[in-house]
Formats: C-alpha cells, sequence, structure tokens
C-alpha cells in the first residue's frame, strides 16, 4: 500500500478518535454537548470516502491523441466512440495530418481509413507526353540542359527527346508534393546489349534530382539525336560536388538505335518507385514514344 494511503488512514483515526473525545466532554475547553458525537463521526466518515473517490478517480485511464495510448485501452475499442474521441483517433493514424468530419464512429470505421491514410503519404508521378525539341548542353555543372535563349545557342542546338513527368492528384483529389525525385533509365536497342543510365538528367535542373509540387510538370531528357546515333548521358552533379574541367559532370554513351526506355523515378521522402516502358520509334526525321504496359 503506497505511503499516503497508509497516511489518510492514520489522520482519519486520529480525527475519529478526537472526535469520540471531543463528544464524551473529556476535555475542558468544550463544553458537554449530546449531538456533537454524532456530527464529528459523519464529518469523518465523509471526509475519508470523499479521499478515496479522489484516489480511484486520478488512477482511471485517459484517452489522448496519441495512438499507443489509444491502443492500451483494450475493451474501449469495442465500444463506441464519441464525436471528439473519435476524431481523435483517426487523426492519428499514421505519419501525416488527416482531415476528417467530426461525428459519433465506431472502431470499425477507424479501421477503415487506415488504408486512404497510406495511400496519401507518397506522390503520383506520372509520365504524361513527350515533344522533340533542341537544346543546349552547358559546360558547367550550374547551367546543365535547357532550350537555347539566343542566336549563337540556336545555332549550335542538339536534337533532343524529351519526356513529361507530372506529379498528378489521386482519384479522390488528394496528392503530395514529390521532393528529390531521381530517374534511372535502362536503354534496349533493337538487339545487342542494354545501357544502364543510373541518374537521368532533368531540363534546367542544377542537380541530378528535381522537386515537383502537386500539379507540376518537369521534363526529362531522354537522349539527344544525330544523324547518325543517339547519344544518352548520366548526370554526375550531386550537393558538395565540384567539376574543374568543363562537360565532366555527365558521363555520355553514344548508342546507334533505340528501341526502348524503360525509366524508373523514385522519389526519396517515401521510398516510391514507379516504372515505366517506354516504346521509341522514329517517324518523319522525329522520334515517337508510346507508353506500353
Amino acid at each position: 500500500m503506497a505511503f499516503a494511503t497508509w497516511l489518510t488512514l492514520c489522520l482519519f483515526f486520529a480525527a475519529s478518535g478526537l472526535a469520540v473525545t471531543l463528544a464524551k466532554g473529556q476535555t475542558s475547553w468544550l463544553p458537554r454537548n449530546s449531538w456533537l458525537e454524532p456530527l464529528l463521526w459523519i464529518a469523518s466518515g465523509a471526509s475519508l470516502i470523499a479521499i478515496l473517490i479522489t484516489k480511484w478517480l486520478r488512477r482511471r485511464p485517459v484517452v489522448r491523441g496519441d495512438s499507443h495510448e489509444l491502443g492500451s485501452l483494450g475493451p474501449i475499442e469495442q465500444r463506441d466512440l464519441g464525436a471528439r474521441s473519435a476524431a481523435i483517433a483517426v487523426g492519428s493514424v499514421g505519419s501525416g495530418t488527416v482531415n476528417i468530419s467530426v461525428g459519433p464512429a465506431k472502431a470499425t470505421d477507424i479501421k477503415a481509413v487506415q488504408p486512404a491514410v497510406s495511400a496519401k503519404l507518397r506522390p503520383n508521378l506520372t509520365i504524361c507526353g513527350f515533344r522533340n525539341t533542341t537544346v543546349t548542353v552547358e559546360p558547367w555543372p550550374f547551367s546543365g540542359v535547357h532550350e537555347p535563349v539566343n542566336r549563337k545557342e540556336t545555332e549550335a542546338a542538339i536534337k533532343a527527346l524529351v519526356v513529361k513527368v507530372e506529379n498528378d492528384l489521386w482519384e479522390d483529389g488528394t496528392g503530395k508534393k514529390a521532393l528529390n525525385v531521381l530517374a534511372r533509365i535502362v536503354y534496349r536497342p533493337p538487339s545487342g546489349s542494354s545501357v544502364r543510365i543510373d541518374y537521368g538528367v532533368w531540363m534546367n535542373a542544377g542537380i541530378r534530382f528535381e522537386t515537383l509540387d502537386i500539379g507540376e510538370t518537369r521534363e526529362l531528357v531522354l537522349c539527344l539525336q544525330t544523324e547518325e546515333d543517339f547519344t544518352v548521358f548520366e548526370d554526375k552533379r550531386d550537393l558538395n560536388t565540384h567539376f574543374q574541367d568543363p562537360f565532366a559532370w555527365f558521363r555520355p554513351e553514344t548508342m546507334p538505335e533505340i528501341a526502348s526506355a524503360e525509366v524508373t523515378l523514385v522519389e526519396l521522402r517515401s521510398q516510391a518507385k514507379y516504372v515505366f516502358d517506354l516504346g521509341i520509334t522514329r517517324s518523319d526525321r522525329q522520334l515517337e514514344v508510346a507508353l506500353r504496359t
């Protein structure tokens, strides 16, 4: 038994003895009174009951907005939860914040919401199109690859095929920002060995990964095209990486023909991976891209 409980009982018995003493008139500083004894007994008993009830109430569990504390309540999960406790329980599922209408709910209703919560933890990256363009490959890493902006760059521009990557909404209208998206590309010729590029080059980027807010589109360089062959190149730029020589920030590889390309996008925050199989064909001196299933 705790020290506080022992102390409470001792004080109660001391107060009871004092009450009996006073009621029987064994002291010289209080007059005798026939109604004083039962009144003091009643007051002492009521005080003890109040103290015990207070200690019992303090030991009852409290529902908080923490999933661990909610799971430790045991039998309460089988009962209906009120509007306040139901909203707190759903808000604590997963690592993100979930907005949900507040109303009476059961434990089964909370479990039904969990798959929808986990689906919102990653962005919805898609390849929504492609285009043939001309680009300038800068010698220094901070400029990278971009479309020409003046006559000199236009005259020296190279044909390029780029694909559009979009951070689309999910079917329920929700979405999430994509941070530090890396692109891995495996090129397959009609015959022979494939070529793997671990870090594809993003248009107008100063580093080898890209960030897409909800609804935004970025362009990924699929290949450079000449009359004779194709050039694919790997981005070597990273944080705190320096290059002393011009054009040292990428590693080029030449391919005589490209029949298809497998593009894998990885979002580093959620570790989500998106794989797209693209067929590549020539049409009127331009390239066509088709998404294959």
